[in-house]
C-alpha cells in the first residue's frame, strides 16, 4: 500500500527512482517493478479534488481517500498573545534553516502591519534572525495544528504537513519552496488560487511584503482556502479508510 504525501508523484520520477533501483532489485534477480514498486497494492490519496494538478492516470491501483490530518502532539505549554492584528505564521519546516527567506519573510511581514510568529527548526539560529523591534516572536518549534486555528496566513517551505496543514483549516499561504515536492505543493497552491508562490530567487523583503499584503486583503485566496477545507472535511476518516481496508 503506497501512503500519499500530498499530490501523486509524476511518472517520471518514478521511472528515475526506478532507474536508480535496478542494481539492488537485480541482486535479488528481480526485475524493477513498474513505478519503482509503487501502486502495486493500492493508493491512499491525501490530496484534495481542487490541489489535483498532477495526473493520476499511471496510478492504475485502487486508489483511497484519506483525509490529511494534524499532528497535535503532547500537552502544550504553547499559548499565543492576545492581539487584534492579524497572525502570519512563518516556517521553514525542520530541515530548511535559510535565515535568508526567513528574514525576508520577517520584514515582509512586519511591513504589511501583521505581527509574526516564526519557527527555525532544530537546525536554524534564533538569533540569526533580526525582529526589527517590531512584533515577531522565534521558537524553534510550536504546535502547528494549534497556530494554524488561529493564524491568518502561512508563509511556508510548502513541505505536505504545512501546505495540507493550512488547507485544512482554510487559510491562504505564501509558499517558498526549498526542495522536492515543494515545489509542486507550491505550483498547486497558486494554481488553485489558494495563495502564492515565490521560487527561490524570487524572495526579497519586498516581493514577500506585495504577496504578503494580497493575500491578507484580498478575498479570493481566503474562498479558495475555505473550498478546499470543505473538501478535506468531507475526505474519508482513518477510521473508515482503515474500514474498507480490512472489510
Amino acid at each position: 500500500m503506497t501512503h500519499a504525501w500530498g499530490a501523486p508523484v509524476p511518472p517520471t520520477i518514478l521511472a528515475a527512482a526506478g532507474d536508480a533501483l535496478a542494481p539492488y532489485w537485480s541482486e535479488h534477480g528481480l526485475p524493477v517493478a513498474p513505478f519503482a514498486g509503487e501502486f502495486k497494492d493500492g493508493y491512499l490519496d491525501l490530496c484534495p479534488p481542487s490541489m489535483q494538478f498532477v495526473a493520476n492516470d499511471h496510478v492504475s491501483s485502487p486508489v483511497l481517500g484519506l483525509k490529511p490530518e494534524g499532528y497535535a502532539g503532547e500537552e502544550s505549554e504553547f499559548r499565543l498573545e492576545d492581539d487584534p492584528r492579524p497572525l502570519v505564521y512563518v516556517t521553514l519546516g525542520t530541515v530548511f534553516a535559510n535565515p535568508v527567506a526567513q528574514q525576508a519573510a520577517i520584514d515582509g511581514v512586519l511591513e504589511c502591519g501583521a505581527r509574526v510568529l516564526v519557527t527555525v527548526g532544530p537546525q536554524g539560529d534564533p538569533a540569526a534572525l533580526d525582529t526589527r523591534g517590531g512584533s515577531v516572536r522565534i521558537e524553534r518549534w510550536i504546535p502547528q495544528t494549534q497556530v494554524l486555528q488561529k493564524a491568518a496566513l502561512l508563509v511556508s517551505h510548502a513541505g505536505s504537513g504545512s501546505f495540507l496543514g493550512a488547507l485544512r483549516v482554510g487559510i491562504p499561504q505564501l509558499c517558498l519552496p526549498q526542495a522536492a515536492d515543494q515545489f509542486r505543493n507550491g505550483d498547486a497552491v497558486s494554481r488553485s488560487g489558494t495563495g502564492k508562490t515565490l521560487m527561490p530567487d524570487e524572495v526579497t523583503a519586498s516581493s514577500v511584503r506585495g504577496a504578503i499584503g494580497f493575500l491578507l486583503t484580498d478575498a479570493g485566496p481566503h474562498r479558495a482556502a475555505q473550498h478546499v477545507a470543505a473538501e478535506i472535511a468531507a475526505m474519508p476518516t482513518a477510521t473508515k479508510t482503515a474500514h474498507v481496508l480490512t472489510s
